[in-house]
């Protein structure tokens, strides 16, 4: 039996292996990009439901949040660009970010008024 002929018998035992080695690593980064996403939503969303956001508005702030902070190692920090106003040499923190939310997009949370007077969004349908 030459060598090419025991290579090739060798990498044919190991192509079902390295097979489910890619399989695992696969899963492994959807279960990371999971958490990742239950992370973020809990570390901001939490403080953004404290702050009054309404219910309904939740998903647009929290994809308005992602445009500014991260999942890394765990906590949600401000992405790279993402710097304080008050501070800013300092990382945008999310009760900053919270507030200037409140600020430009009032009828996200409780308490906004219509233009008729009323607490109710107008809805878009």
């Amino acid at each position: 039996m030459s060598e090419d002929t025991v290579a090739d018998a060798i990498n044919a035992a190991l192509q079902p292996l390295r097979e489910q080695i890619d399989a695992h690593q696969r899963a492994r980064a959807d279960d990371l990009r999971q958490l990742n996403n239950t992370r973020f939503r809990v570390q901001v969303g939490v403080p953004l439901v404290q702050a009054g956001a309404r219910p309904e508005t939740l998903p647009y702030l929290l994809e308005r949040a992602g445009e500014y902070f991260h999942v890394v190692d765990e906590d949600v920090v401000a992405k790279p660009m993402s710097l304080s106003t008050a501070r800013p040499s300092d990382p945008l923190p999310i009760s900053e970010w919270i507030e200037s939310a409140k600020q430009a997009l009032p009828f996200a949370f409780t308490g906004h008024r219509s233009n008729n007077g009323s607490y109710r969004t107008r809805r878009a349908w």
